[in-house]
C-alpha cells in the first residue's frame, strides 16, 4: 500500500519507529464490520482519509492506488489496517473523515449477492456523504503510537432501493483498540433448530429491551451472525462496560429502513466487557 500525505513536507522513511520531525507520533487506522445476511461481499474503495484536530487542523492521506476492502472478510473481531504506523503530527484528534469511490455509475465499490459473482454497484448518495465522518477522541504524542478501529455497521448502513440499487448510508463508530474487548461463545443447537437468520445483537447497558434495527430508539452497538455449523459467534470492538446480548433467529428479516420488523429475540442476557480481554458467554 502506498499513501500520499497532503500537508506534510516529506514522507517518513521506511524505518521502524521513524518520525518526520519533532512533535510527531504514529497512528494505525483499521476498519471492521458488523455483518449482514444474504451477501457474499461488500467491497468498499477508500480514496482518502483525513484526521481533524481540536483546532480544526486537517491532516489528509490519499491512497495511491485506492484501497479496496471487502468488509465481510473483517467481522467477528477481525480488522483491516488501512494505515499502519503512519506518521501524524501530535495533538488531540476529534474526527476522522473518509472519502470513498462509491457511485451507482461504477463498480469501484460493489456488493455480490449470495451465490452470485455479479458485481452490483454500491453507491453513497450525496446527502449521506457527510456521514462518512466519525467522531473520535485520541491524542498523538511525540514518538507515541495510537491504534484506532472504525467499525462500519453494515446491518444499519446498507440499503437496497426498489430498483435493486445498493446504497451505503454509513453508520460508523470509532474505538481505541486498547480500550475495547470482545465476547463470544456458542448458541445451543436447540435454539438453532429451524433458524433462518441466527444472530446475536449487543446493546449498550444491562437489561436493555432489545429492538430491531430501524434507525430509531434502541439500536445495537454491534452484532454477529451465528455459524450454524458449530453454533459459534463473536462480537468484537466493544468498549469496556455493561451490555445486553440478545439472540434472534430473524436477523434476515431485519430491514434497516423499516420500523417494527417482525424480529423476535428469544434469549437475552447481561455481560460485562473488559478492555483488552475476550469474554466467553454461551447462549442456551
Amino acid at each position: 500500500m502506498n499513501a500520499r500525505r497532503i500537508g506534510s513536507v516529506v514522507a517518513c522513511l521506511a524505518l521502524s519507529g521513524c518520525s518526520l520531525f519533532e512533535g510527531e507520533g504514529q497512528v494505525t487506522l483499521s476498519v471492521a464490520d458488523a455483518p449482514v445476511d444474504g451477501l457474499d461481499s461488500v467491497v468498499v474503495q477508500f480514496n482518502r482519509v483525513t484526521f481533524v484536530t481540536d483546532d480544526d487542523e486537517r491532516e489528509s492521506i490519499t491512497f495511491s492506488p485506492p484501497q479496496r476492502v471487502d468488509l465481510l472478510e473483517f467481522t467477528d473481531g477481525e480488522h483491516f489496517a488501512l494505515l499502519a504506523d503512519e506518521p501524524l503530527p501530535d495533538g488531540r484528534y476529534r474526527k476522522i473523515e473518509f472519502r470513498l469511490d462509491a457511485s451507482a455509475d461504477t463498480t469501484d465499490s460493489y456488493v455480490t449477492e449470495a451465490g452470485s459473482d455479479l458485481q452490483l454497484s454500491l453507491d453513497v448518495p450525496d446527502e449521506f456523504e457527510p456521514q462518512l465522518t466519525v467522531s473520535t477522541d485520541f491524542t498523538v504524542d511525540q514518538d507515541s503510537s495510537v491504534d484506532v478501529t472504525v467499525d462500519v455497521d453494515l446491518r444499519r448502513s446498507l440499503f437496497q432501493d426498489d430498483d435493486g440499487t445498493y446504497e451505503l448510508r454509513p453508520k460508523l463508530r470509532a474505538v481505541l483498540d486498547d480500550e475495547v474487548g470482545s465476547v463470544g461463545g456458542t448458541v445451543s443447537s436447540g435454539l438453532l433448530d429451524n433458524c433462518s437468520g441466527p444472530a446475536v445483537y449487543a446493546f449498550s447497558g444491562s437489561s436493555v429491551t432489545p429492538d430491531d434495527v430501524d434507525q430509531a430508539g434502541v439500536e445495537p452497538v454491534n452484532s454477529a451472525i451465528v455459524d450454524t455449523a458449530d453454533g459459534s459467534y463473536a462480537i468484537g470492538f466493544l468498549e469496556a462496560g455493561s451490555y445486553t446480548l440478545a439472540f434472534t433467529c430473524d436477523a434476515d428479516l431485519d430491514e434497516p429502513d423499516a420500523s417494527d420488523d417482525d424480529v423476535d429475540f428469544t434469549r437475552e442476557l447481561n455481560v460485562t466487557i473488559t478492555a483488552d480481554r475476550a469474554s466467553t458467554q454461551n447462549i442456551n
